[in-house]
């Protein structure tokens, strides 16, 4: 293949742009570093929702070669250097991010839910994620031993209207859920979500019986009294008065529940208004809190990744839990549904 004819693909037009950024903020260093960030962090983004994970790498290290203060360039290549290796048959995933369910089936009885973000506040640029592109957050949760059903909700509403794909309302998603959780032959549930797709991981594990919720910076009360002064405060009024049946505390839900999944909460540590969401259920013995240190990141995805911890974390979310096999064989209401060993942060 010539100069010409690659560049008329698509990693090699975002391989030249990426070359042509660096080359015009070389010649001119008065340039903001914030513009920098925008322009290669857009060229790089959609190298990894396209799936070009090699040429994201390969980009990525120019940018930090050339600018190595910038933190996007900084972070991504750290990030890089912990991504699992592409060795399983279900390592790489063409993310089609006009679907709202994708399903990747494997032999294991052990169904994750994965609850992306939305948009606005939780991520105005990119969003609908995992807090990282799904080709690239995807060569972990490969890793996990059960099938893995990506969700998004386009309505951005929290998943209090359930997925469009899947019905017109949260029980009729729910019911279909359940359908395809069935077809997958999975005896046990885990729920995973992100920021926004935190508060569903929280509500539909509750209400699907799921084993464990893992909430990375998830919301868990979106009511309009707890959100006053908040950056969520506008939303949470227009979510009541749209849904004004609908469970906006999950304190209120987990509280009332006999045998709740198992749930850790993990957020930035200096971030105040993701504490104070996890600080709201750290009463209940089913639950708890993971700090990142010295963190004020609303992604703490990316930090988790880079400390090290995010393997554990997802350890703990498909580890079974032999204390809740245990009650629920023998019936025993008077002892807590289940002891929770997630990892420290």
């Amino acid at each position: 293949m010539n100069k010409t004819s690659h560049y008329k693909t698509p990693h090699g037009l975002f391989g030249r742009t990426i070359f042509h950024i660096v080359t015009r903020f070389r010649r001119n260093p008065t340039i903001k570093i914030s513009d920098l960030q925008r322009g290669g962090a857009a060229v790089i983004d959609n190298l990894l929702d396209c799936g070009y994970l090699n040429v994201a790498q390969h980009a990525t290290r120019l940018l930090h070669a050339a600018f190595p203060r910038l933190a996007f360039a900084r972070n991504l290549c750290a990030i890089f250097e912990r991504i699992p290796p592409m060795e399983r048959p279900h390592s790489a995933l063409k993310d089609d991010p006009t679907k709202d369910v994708q399903i990747v089936a494997k032999n294991s009885d052990v169904v994750a839910l994965l609850f992306c973000g939305g948009n606005a506040i939780e991520a105005p640029i990119h969003p609908f994620r995992l807090g990282l592109p799904l080709p690239l957050i995807h060569r972990w949760l490969a890793r996990l031993p059960a099938s893995l059903i990506y969700l998004r909700d386009l309505n951005n509403v929290y998943f209090l209207n359930g997925v469009r794909t899947l019905g017109p309302s949260r029980e009729a998603s729910l019911t279909h859920l359940r359908r395809i959780i069935a077809s997958l032959n999975a005896r046990r549930i885990v729920c995973y979500g992100v920021s926004a797709g935190g508060f569903a991981a929280l509500d539909f594990g509750l209400e699907l019986g799921a084993d464990a919720v893992l909430c990375m910076a998830g919301m868990t009360n979106i009511s309009p009294e707890f959100n006053v002064y908040t950056m969520r405060e506008k939303k949470s009024f227009a979510l009541q008065s749209r849904f004004r049946d609908a469970r906006l505390d999950m304190l209120e839900a987990y509280s009332n529940a006999a045998r709740p999944p198992r749930v850790c909460l993990v957020y930035g540590q200096n971030n105040w208004d993701d504490r104070i969401q996890a600080e709201h259920m750290a009463g209940l013995s089913s639950v708890t809190l993971c700090a990142i240190e010295n963190c004020e990141e609303h992604n703490v995805t990316v930090p988790a990744i880079i400390r090290g911890e995010f393997d554990g974390l997802l350890d703990w979310l498909v580890r079974a839990s032999k204390e809740r096999s245990f009650s629920q064989r023998h019936g025993d209401s008077a002892k807590p549904a289940l002891v929770n060993d997630a990892p420290r942060c």
